[in-house]
C-alpha cells in the first residue's frame, strides 16, 4: 500500500493498493513508513532560480507537464465542422451515461465501435448534402442493438440500453447531420475521462472533449509554432541545468484525456522533452516506461488508429 499524506496536520491520508490500485483514506498511523516531502509546482523560469538555490542533497522526483507547451480546446475541431455546443453537449451527456467500461482495454474497443458506427452512417446512410434521417439510420440501430448484447455486462452502464443508444442514433442521424461533422466526432472520438490506474470513482467513457469547454472556460488556447516550441524548450533546459543532482524519477504528464495537450503536436512535444532528457540527464530510450493506461497508446490520441 502506498500512503499519501499532503498534510500531517490532517486526520486522513489517501491510500493506494499497490496490486488492486485500490484507493482508500485511512489515517497517518496506518501508513507502514514515512518519508516527509517538499512539493513545489512553478513555472519554468522562476523553477531554474529556486533550484539554484536549493543546496540540500535529499531525493526528489521531477515532473513535467507537456501542456507546458500549449494548450488546445478539443471541441474546436467539432465547432469548426458545424456542429452546435447543444449537439456536443447531448452527445457527452449522451455517451456518459451509456458506457461504464469494466476494463481499460475497453476504451479503445468502444472508440473503434464508435468510429464504426460512424463510418456506416456516412456509406450506408447519407448522400452529398448530408446524412439521410429515416429507415437507414433505424435499420442500422436495429443491427447494432442486437450486435452488442453479448457486450452489455462489460460495455455498459446499468441503464436502459436500448434508450440510450436510441438517443445516440437520433443525434447522429438528425438531418442538419453532415459527413463532415461526422467525422469530426470519429477523430474526437470516446475516451476515459482519466486513466484507468489513477481514477476515485467508477470511470465512464464519454465524448473526449477534455475538461476545457468552449465558452465555459477562462483558459485560452495555445497552439506553440516551431519558434515557440524551441523558446519554452529552452526553458526547460534552464531547469534541468538548474538540478542539484539527477531525479530519482521522472515523470511525464501528456494531459490527453483533459484535452490540454495539442493531440495533433503531442508527439512533437513528447519528443522534445525526452531528447532534452537523454541530452542534459543521460536518459536512455531503454529508460522510459510508459504507462499500459495511456490514451490513445504509446503513439497518443491523435495517432491512435494508424498504430
Amino acid at each position: 500500500m502506498f500512503c499519501f499524506c499532503s498534510d500531517l496536520s490532517l486526520t486522513k491520508c489517501s491510500a493506494k493498493e499497490s496490486s488492486t490500485g485500490e484507493h482508500h483514506i485511512i489515517a497517518p498511523e496506518e501508513c507502514s513508513e514515512d518519508w516527509r516531502y517538499i512539493y513545489l509546482q512553478s513555472p519554468a523560469p522562476k523553477a531554474s532560480e529556486i533550484l539554484k538555490s536549493y543546496k540540500k542533497k535529499t531525493s526528489f522526483i521531477l515532473d513535467i507537464d507537456e501542456d507546458f507547451f500549449g494548450v488546445h480546446l478539443p471541441g474546436h475541431k467539432l465547432t469548426e465542422a458545424g456542429l452546435t455546443m447543444d449537439d456536443i453537449r447531448k452527445l457527452e451527456n449522451t455517451t456518459l451515461f451509456l458506457f461504464c467500461p469494466k476494463s481499460p482495454s475497453l476504451e479503445k474497443v468502444i472508440d473503434e465501435w464508435f468510429k464504426e458506427i460512424i463510418d456506416n452512417l456516412i456509406t450506408r446512410c447519407s448522400d452529398n448534402s448530408g446524412i439521410i434521417p429515416g429507415v437507414c439510420g433505424n435499420t442500422l440501430l436495429l443491427e447494432v442493438t442486437e450486435e452488442i448484447q453479448s457486450n452489455a455486462q462489460s460495455w455498459f452502464c446499468e441503464v436502459d440500453i436500448r434508450k440510450h443508444l436510441a438517443e445516440l442514433f437520433f443525434i447522429l442521424t438528425q438531418s442538419t447531420m453532415t459527413g463532415n461533422k461526422l467525422r469530426a466526432l470519429a477523430n474526437t472520438g470516446l475516451c476515459l475521462s482519466s486513466s484507468w490506474s489513477t481514477h476515485l470513482s467508477e470511470p465512464h467513457l464519454h465524448l473526449c472533449v477534455g475538461q476545457i469547454i468552449l465558452n465555459t472556460s477562462s483558459v485560452k488556447e495555445f497552439t506553440p509554432s516551431d519558434n515557440d516550441l524551441q523558446q519554452l524548450a529552452g526553458d526547460i533546459t534552464k531547469v534541468l541545468q538548474s538540478l542539484p543532482h539527477r531525479p530519482i524519477v521522472i515523470t511525464i504528464s501528456r494531459s490527453s484525456r483533459n484535452g490540454y495537450t495539442p493531440r495533433s503536436q503531442q508527439m512533437l512535444i513528447e519528443n522534445t522533452i525526452l531528447g532534452l532528457l537523454k541530452s542534459f540527464l543521460s536518459v536512455e530510450t531503454k529508460d522510459v516506461v510508459y504507462s499500459p493506461n495511456l490514451a490513445g497508446g504509446i503513439s497518443g490520441w491523435d495517432q491512435r488508429w494508424k498504430q
